[in-house]
């Protein structure tokens, strides 16, 4: 699911029509639910994650040092991470998250911190390099199949480049 936008897809939700926007290739559209549903704050689901993370100031360029933390839920717009550090709402990170030994780190050049619930920070990204981007939809399509077997639509294949 989606936010609304505007009177008409509000309209359309009286007839359980909503937003709804792909996990992986963040194509939006409108889909039959069948029933009401309670419109979400986020585009993205976030699935369940166990990830060491490291950030720092998104303004500072030099070595990758900062704080840590752990990664405990992932989508492609955004994050919540558990650390020691609190940091203010509003504040720019870059981050770095390990997702398995052999691979190297997934960098989120720029990711603003949204909210301080009492389990961790909620980032939403803001610049993440299309290659990234590309491991991250891998990443999720992977934890979603898990959830979901059946999945047709998979934008990362190759017969779906063009």
């Amino acid at each position: 699911m989606a936010p609304q936008r505007g009177i008409g897809e509000r309209l359309l939700g009286l007839l359980t029509i909503y937003p709804t926007r792909c996990q992986l290739c963040t194509h939006r559209f409108l889909a039959f639910r069948g029933r009401p549903f309670s419109i979400p704050q986020r585009d993205y689901q976030r699935v369940r994650v166990h990830f060491p993370v490291w950030f720092r100031s998104a303004f500072y360029q030099g070595e990758f040092s900062g704080q840590e933390g752990k990664m405990v839920e992932l989508s492609l717009g955004g994050c919540r991470l558990e650390s020691a550090a609190q940091l203010p709402k509003g504040a720019r990170l870059r981050l770095q998250f390990e997702v398995a030994e052999d691979q190297a780190p997934v960098t989120v050049e720029e990711a603003i911190v949204r909210s301080h619930p009492s389990k961790g920070m909620g980032l939403i990204f803001t610049k993440v390099r299309r290659a990234e981007k590309r491991r991250l939809g891998r990443l999720i399509r992977g934890r979603l199949s898990s959830m979901w077997p059946v999945m047709t639509h998979d934008p990362y294949s190759p017969s779906s480049r063009a």
